[in-house]
C-alpha cells in the first residue's frame, strides 16, 4: 500500500467512526497503538505503549473504550473497561513523545507533532513495557546508590552497574 491508499483508508476511518487506530509492533520493541482522528475533535491523540499484559485484540478494544469515553467526556483523567479490574488512566504525554511517535498522525495532519494522551493500565495490570510518557524520549542518565539509572529512549528503566 503506499502512501496516498494509506492515508485514505486512515481518512474514510475518521469520516466512518470518528478516528483510525494505528498499530506500530515488531520484534522484541514494544506495542504502541495510537489514534488518528481525535486531534480535529479533542486536541489530542490516545497513545496506548506497551501493555503486554493485553492481546492485540483487547488492546484496541481499549483504545476504542477510551476515544468513546473521551469523545463524551473531553476532560476525562480515567475510564473502565468491561470485564477488566481497575482503572485505566489518561494522562499527557511529554512533547518529546508527540514530536517523534505518531508519524501516521503527524503525516495525515501534516503537522510537525501531534499532542498525545497516553492510555495507562491500572496498577494491577501493569507491565515493564509500559514507558512513563512523562519522560523524555531521549537517554537520560540518574545516578543512584545501585549505579547509573538510564532512562532509554522509550522510557524504561535499566540499571547500569558503576
Amino acid at each position: 500500500m503506499n502512501e496516498n491508499d494509506a492515508l485514505n483508508t486512515i481518512g474514510n476511518a475518521i469520516n466512518s467512526h470518528g478516528y483510525f487506530v494505528y498499530t506500530t509492533s515488531g520484534g522484541s520493541s514494544p506495542r504502541f497503538l495510537y489514534t488518528i482522528g481525535l486531534h480535529e475533535k479533542l486536541g489530542v491523540e490516545l497513545l496506548f505503549a506497551g501493555g503486554a499484559y493485553f492481546s492485540a485484540q483487547l488492546a484496541k478494544n481499549i483504545v476504542d473504550c477510551a476515544a468513546k469515553y473521551l469523545m463524551k467526556n473531553p476532560s476525562a483523567s480515567s475510564f473502565n473497561v468491561e470485564n477488566i479490574s481497575g482503572s485505566f488512566e489518561l494522562k499527557r504525554a511529554g512533547e518529546s513523545w508527540s514530536n517523534n511517535l505518531p508519524l501516521g498522525a503527524i503525516d495525515y495532519y501534516k503537522a510537525d507533532k501531534i499532542c498525545l494522551m497516553q492510555i495507562i493500565p491500572p496498577k494491577q495490570l501493569m507491565t515493564i513495557d509500559v514507558p512513563n510518557c512523562d519522560l523524555p524520549m531521549n537517554d537520560t542518565i540518574i545516578e543512584c546508590g545501585l549505579g547509573l539509572i538510564v532512562v532509554t529512549q522509550v522510557g524504561y528503566l535499566k540499571i547500569v552497574q558503576q
